[in-house]
């Protein structure tokens, strides 16, 4: 290195520059060779004379945005129907619990509400949307005399096997739903229960709804089927060679 347009005398501030070619010498005043690392006075250095740095090229990565995540079929098939839901990355658990079309939905048409959204297969979700638009509203205001605007829903997916068994349950794999109330327009809160007389109609409702998800839904438990469904109502569509089982 050496210093270049020194005229000695005074002392100064120095700063190094390469000259990085002959034809375009960094310094104006000077006939540096191209390749020079040499220390220059500060002060004779003019804005033109410092180089700018030249940007880096973007990478594929930086210059490529992501392709938008297209709807699969079965949730163009939701939409359609105006739920209201988020379609969610398929998953698996390494038990073997799986979703390879995942939603989670939050409301049916006209704004009815699941509470908490529930986490399920969209092919069950249509299902169920299907079967609260067109089923349970309609049997609630022949029976209660008002629509419904929520449905408490008591498990979705989750994964595990069934009470009592290693196998896994439908709840692992998105196709379940347990709901545990009703609540209507109006305010009144249909818990699921055993029911002892249809005069009530509260009674009357619960045993409607039961009876018409058998064949929608491919299983139906509640209340009377054994303990663990004493509280709810259990809707699956466990994949079945015949008739619905419905207890």
């Amino acid at each position: 290195m050496q210093r270049c347009g020194c005229k000695g005398g005074e002392p100064q501030k120095w700063v190094v520059v390469y000259v990085r070619a002959k034809e375009d010498p960094p310094l104006k005043h000077s006939t540096i060779a191209a390749g020079m690392l040499c220390i220059v006075p500060f002060a004779s250095l003019h804005a033109a004379d410092i180089p700018v740095p030249v940007p880096r090229p973007q990478t594929a990565t930086q210059s490529k945005a992501a392709p938008p995540v297209l709807p699969t079929a079965c949730q163009s098939k939701l939409a359609a129907i105006h739920a209201v839901f988020k379609p969610l990355p398929p998953f698996s658990d390494p038990k073997g619990c799986a979703i390879t079309d995942p939603v989670e939905l939050s409301a049916i048409p006209g704004g009815a509400t699941l509470t908490p959204p529930a986490l399920l297969e969209c092919e069950t979700a249509i299902t169920l949307v299907t079967f609260l638009r067109d089923t349970a509203q309609r049997t609630a205001v022949t029976t209660l005399g008002s629509t419904l605007k929520t449905f408490v829903q008591d498990s979705a997916y989750v994964c595990r096997s069934r009470n009592g068994t290693s196998k896994l349950s439908e709840h692992a794999f998105g196709r379940a739903i347990d709901i545990g109330a009703f609540v209507t327009a109006t305010g009144e809160n249909i818990a699921v229960k055993a029911t002892d007389t249809k005069d009530n109609k509260h009674d009357a409702f619960l045993a409607a709804i039961r009876t018409a998800a058998c064949g929608p839904f491919a299983t139906v438990l509640g209340p009377g089927s054994d303990a663990d469904h004493a509280l709810h109502f259990h809707f699956d569509r466990a994949p079945r060679n015949g008739k619905p089982f419905c207890k």
